[in-house]
């Protein structure tokens, strides 16, 4: 189809690469410009997809998110037509939101009340300081490193983690106040340099992003490499650090 030019592909920028398509575990989704002729190539390609693998598209779960530019009378003619219905929101994968606000802080919210929901359970206030410490290290830090392994978290956000792991190792609640006995920066060494192995989530996230990096300058040929690289071309003021290969 895209060949044919019946299905014309889109691009993540001016001169980012073209695509159609990206597949997930269980998921698919479709990009093409919203138009009749891609539509019809869309539902004759699934239509053949259904009939050689026996399976049928459940169009009660599928959404169509357009572009901001489109007439209202263009989306309700191609709905129609596809018989799906168009979303504002494309929700989550794997955790991670799939459209957000870039770095606005309060897109990157859930991450702060998924750690408060996983140490504000009644269990926790059995647990003594040591406990507390390994419940910190084993169950809200995967939690911030999942999600700031490719993004850049909010110094707001960040603050805020911090703030949460250190009342809850502490043990402060509103209604209870206690005197933290050792520094924040103290407790985030490493525990060969006396602190107990914590870490400070805007350190972590700068850490974390240099590893992305490093990914990025020696693999620059994959398709997820040459989008940024496109988009560090294009705005070189949102991407203050100069990529290059070792």
């Amino acid at each position: 189809m895209c060949e044919e030019k019946r299905w014309e592909k889109i691009k993540a920028s001016k001169n980012g690469p073209s695509f159609s398509h990206i597949f997930f575990a269980d998921d698919l989704m479709l990009f093409a410009k919203a138009n009749s002729k891609n539509c019809n190539a869309i539902l004759e390609v699934l239509n053949n997809f259904c009939d050689l693998a026996s399976q049928k598209v459940n169009w009660g779960k599928s959404r169509i998110f357009f572009s901001s530019n489109i007439p209202r009378r263009r989306k309700r003619q191609l709905c129609r037509k596809m018989g799906i219905e168009a979303t504002n929101n494309l929700g989550r994968y794997l955790g991670f939101p799939i459209l957000h606000q870039g770095r606005n802080g309060n897109s990157f919210n859930f991450v702060l009340e998924r750690i408060q929901s996983k140490l504000a359970g009644w269990k926790t206030k059995l647990l003594s300081r040591v406990g507390r410490m390994v419940l910190v290290q084993t169950a809200a830090a995967p939690i911030v490193d999942y999600y700031m392994q490719c993004h850049a978290i909010p110094i707001k956000v960040s603050s805020a983690i911090d703030k949460a792991m250190r009342d809850f190792l502490w043990e402060l609640t509103e209604e209870k106040r206690k005197l933290h006995l050792v520094n924040w920066q103290t407790v985030t060494l490493p525990k060969e340099l006396g602190g107990l192995g914590l870490f400070q989530a805007k350190h972590r996230n700068l850490a974390l992003l240099a590893k992305l990096c490093w990914r990025l300058a020696n693999e620059p040929n994959t398709p997820w490499a040459k989008m940024i690289i496109c988009n560090v071309t294009l705005f070189p003021s949102k991407f203050p650090v100069q990529l290059t290969r070792p």
